[in-house]
């Protein structure tokens, strides 16, 4: 087992993707956010995935900003000035990016900075699988935290990185020189720096329809739809007053209606 002690970032010895902690998928940049992704979680790491597509990986190797449109709002990726180039840690020889060998240094500390993103599913299988891609197995050097238990320890409940931690969290913790802890030391990194947490996304703002008559029509489409010149009742579609009683809006071609 590896003597140093590697239960804060600080400790672990330098690794290339300790160059690459201020990315937005911290340690991994093969990785980028999936931004699409609307499920409940905590901030925008928990959907760091591999990046799959052949074109966005060349431009993120060759340092070309590219962004994600989601319903109007966007999301850039490598928007720094200048954008840094991947193609010193990252290659796209089977179409997505991939990792040149294990740029986090052993397998172990690749799964823990997977675990301190707090990925949901299925972006931490994902990134444990190229963990295991990437990274050869050595079962002498010490384990992330988070696989105590499947290597027949105890969890570390106190989060110190020694398994089967508990109670005061002192003496299982190794801060007792008379009283070491049962458990091995492990791998247990410290949560990551939190990003731009998820908010409220702005509505989309309708894009007009220069089809519709100079005056305007009512129509029923939802925030998210081309308005369309409903089919309706005469009453209905006679004025703008008329059509929102009847649960409509009136629409220009040119976008909002002038007041009148």
């Amino acid at each position: 087992m590896r003597s140093v002690g590697l239960s804060l970032l600080g400790a672990v010895v330098a690794d290339l993707s300790d160059d690459w902690m201020d990315w937005e998928c911290p340690g991994f940049p093969c990785s980028i956010v999936n931004y699409y992704d609307h499920r409940p979680h905590d901030n925008y790491q928990s959907a760091c995935t591999p990046l799959s597509t052949m074109y966005e990986c060349g431009q993120l190797m060759h340092g070309e900003g590219f962004f994600a449109d989601d319903d109007g709002t966007i999301f850039w990726h490598n928007n720094t000035n200048p954008a840094r180039p991947h193609n010193e840690v990252c290659n796209n020889n089977w179409g997505g990016c991939a990792q040149i060998g294990c740029l986090q240094g052993t397998r172990s500390k690749c799964y823990a900075l997977c675990d301190r993103l707090n990925l949901i599913y299925p972006y931490e299988d994902r990134c444990k699988l190229m963990c295991r891609q990437s990274c050869p197995e050595d079962p002498s050097e010490m384990f992330a935290c988070s696989e105590c238990e499947a290597n027949g320890q105890g969890a570390d409940q106190c989060g110190c990185g020694y398994c089967g931690s508990q109670d005061d969290c002192e003496w299982t913790c190794g801060k007792d020189p008379n009283h070491p802890p049962t458990g091995a030391q492990c791998i247990n990194l410290p949560p990551a720096p939190a990003p731009t947490p998820i908010g409220p996304r702005p509505p989309p703002t309708p894009k007009p329809n220069p089809n519709l008559p100079a005056g305007g029509c009512c129509s029923w489409a939802g925030p998210r739809e081309i308005d369309e010149c409903g089919d309706s009742t005469t009453w209905c579609k006679a004025n703008a007053a008329n059509c929102e009683g009847c649960g409509g809006h009136w629409a220009c071609p040119d976008g909002p209606c002038p007041a009148v």
